[in-house]
């Protein structure tokens, strides 16, 4: 055994060393990483920027991403619309990839609601690409969810990363990235926007639009990993038609359900609604700044009540305490819904994963209707 030692040695500082060699994919949220992990099984692994549950729309760099960030040899991101805090880290940089971006994607626009926040509103829009469902607003969507949002994805992410990393990021912030000048990353907090007009980010939610992003990844990736170019290409094909399988059965199943209402915590489905004919009767955001009085209270509850019985979601990266509040003693049914699939293994299998789970609660709930 002592003999095999120093081979065994050996052939571990070789793998080491390719696997030191082997480009490096980051992405920064966990459903795209899911798409990334589909079309490199075998080749490669993607790593993921955001910890699990932590919200892109209000999340801060520490210096271990900016660490993570240098040594990547690409960088798949949604895009400044969704993940501001890194908009000028990343527009210069030429390994950086902004998906919206990319050709033949479906993009989306927020209708015009009735903002609860500014009183009574005066009418009900309709989205530039969606069904003309009406929907309204709860409350206005360029403010912050930290109010709502669970200790664990709180500003500092202490209990993800460590607290003196994150703070030593927040009050120095140099700009470690390739030339970049001072951060503005906490930007993201205050400036990301659901108004009406402005696009909604949340693109991967579309079947259609994952298809999309997995042959940009496989074309782009094949050039990364040249020597592994077929594998890349059939790993994509692949991908290509669990979608398509997966998206035909669930056409059949939401069919019967376009006609049922619910209400959604956070406007984050407008892609999946669309693709599949749904129908969302409004959408409760908090605000950290701004709380909802009674007079708002008042008529989201009124809202809720001439609704019927409809479905009510919330989802993991917020506490529900407002939408309990608002739905106590009416007839509603409740759920919960997840668009980034916190919990779901990282796999080429994953991103089925989390589009199934989705759907499963919001149809389960439908159903019930």
């Amino acid at each position: 055994m002592l003999r095999l030692l120093p081979a065994i040695l050996l052939l571990l500082a070789l793998s080491s060393v390719a696997h030191a060699d082997q480009p490096r994919v980051v992405v920064t949220i966990q459903p795209i990483q899911q798409i990334a992990a589909a079309v490199l099984d075998g080749v490669a692994t993607a790593d993921v920027l955001l910890p699990a549950g932590a919200s892109p729309h209000a999340y801060a760099l520490r210096p271990s991403d900016r660490r993570m960030l240098i040594a990547a040899d690409r960088i798949y991101w949604v895009g400044p619309d969704l993940e501001l805090f890194l908009q000028s880290l990343l527009a210069e940089e030429g390994s950086a990839k902004a998906l919206l971006d990319i050709d033949g994607l479906h993009k989306r626009t927020y209708p015009e609601r009735r903002n609860f926040q500014q009183g009574n509103g005066s009418h009900d829009g309709h989205a530039g690409h969606d069904h003309g469902h009406k929907r309204s607003h709860a409350h206005d969507h360029g403010h912050k969810h930290d109010h709502d949002k669970k200790p664990a994805e709180q500003h500092d992410h202490a209990a993800h990363h460590g607290h003196d990393d994150h703070k030593h990021d927040q009050h120095h912030g140099h700009r470690e990235h390739k030339g970049h000048g001072a951060h503005d990353e906490h930007a993201g907090h205050d400036d990301h926007d659901h108004g009406p007009g402005t696009l909604d980010a949340h693109t991967w939610l579309s079947p259609d639009n994952a298809r999309v992003i997995a042959r940009y990844m496989a074309a782009d990736l094949s050039e990364l990993f040249p020597e592994h170019a077929e594998q890349i290409e059939a790993n994509q094909a692949i991908f290509d038609a669990a979608i398509a399988a997966l998206d035909k059965q669930l056409s059949v199943r939401f069919a019967p359900l376009q006609d049922k209402g619910y209400f959604v915590f956070h406007d984050a489905y407008g892609y999946f609604e669309d693709h599949y004919g749904l129908r969302s009767l409004g959408v409760f955001t908090v605000s950290h700044e701004v709380q909802p009085g009674a007079r708002q209270v008042n008529m989201l509850r009124e809202q809720l009540r001439s609704s019927g019985r409809v479905c009510v979601f919330t989802e993991p990266q917020f506490t529900p305490r407002l939408v309990q509040s608002l739905t106590r003693d009416l007839p509603v049914e409740h759920g919960e819904l997840d668009p980034l699939g916190v919990g779901i293994d990282v796999g080429p299998d994953g991103y089925v994963a989390t589009i199934e789970r989705l759907a499963d609660n919001l149809a389960g709930c439908l159903e019930q209707l």
